[in-house]
């Protein structure tokens, strides 16, 4: 009898323990799913940096001129579809929910060596997000060597649809600079994100003509009207 006591509490023992480890693994199942992959095989390999804020990429590139990040599949896939899909294959590692829909491409070069350079900017649900950029080179033979990120992860919880009326944006505006008017600045609907962590819409404010040497930019909380960041414009050309 005592024997059998012994059997059956080992038993239920390593039913226990295997619970365990299936639960444990159910929260990698909801992060990599069939159609993204991890990047921790190719951090062996490359070089990965990432921002110490918000652990977006800064810098991924090879240490190894025999490794390549990414390939064009195919003659028909263009670069810029290449780095697109790239992004789109390693979307869990970059933070971003959806490339295809949340960057587009602002600038496409190819240097006189033939090595290209594609930026791309980064948007939600097409709205800017305040210098969120991506900028992803591929060498002469279309292979993808340096992604150089200064983005954010895809924002959560903000509604686009909000914030102040125009005329209300400016009442706040006037409070900070008695010169912002409707009639000299044109307004904006962004994302910013506050110390490089936190998202928040908000409406960036640029004159609309520079009558003077040197003016700003400012960027206004969409919700509150708060001063979030402002920046100098210098005249280059009378």
């Amino acid at each position: 009898m005592i024997f059998f006591k012994a059997l059956l509490l080992l038993s239920l023992s390593l039913t226990v323990v295997n619970l365990s480890a299936c639960a444990g693994n159910t929260t990698l199942n909801k992060v990599n799913d069939i159609n993204a992959e991890p990047m921790q095989t190719l951090s062996k390999d490359f070089l990965l940096k990432r921002n110490p804020h918000n652990k977006t990429v800064k810098l991924l590139k090879d240490n190894n001129s025999t490794q390549t990040l990414y390939k064009k599949a195919t003659d028909s896939e263009t670069m810029e579809q290449a780095a697109v899909n790239f992004l789109q294959k390693y979307r869990n590692e970059f933070l971003i929910n959806e490339p295809a829909k949340e960057f587009k491409v602002s600038s496409n070069k190819t240097d006189d060596l033939g090595f290209t350079r594609i930026k791309l900017k980064q948007q939600y649900q097409g709205i800017p997000v305040w210098q969120g950029i991506i900028s992803i080179h591929f060498n002469r033979e279309h292979e993808l060597q340096i992604v150089r990120g200064e983005y954010f992860p895809t924002p959560k919880d903000i509604d686009i649809n909000a914030g102040l009326s125009s005329d209300h944006l400016f009442q706040k505006a006037s409070i900070i600079n008695p010169a912002l008017n409707q009639t000299d600045y044109t307004s904006q609907k962004l994302i910013f994100f506050i110390d490089d962590t936190t998202p928040r819409l908000a409406y960036k404010l640029q004159p609309a003509r520079h009558a003077k040497l040197t003016s700003y930019t400012y960027i206004l909380d969409a919700l509150t009207g708060k001063l979030l960041n402002q920046a100098s414009i210098i005249r280059t050309q009378f």
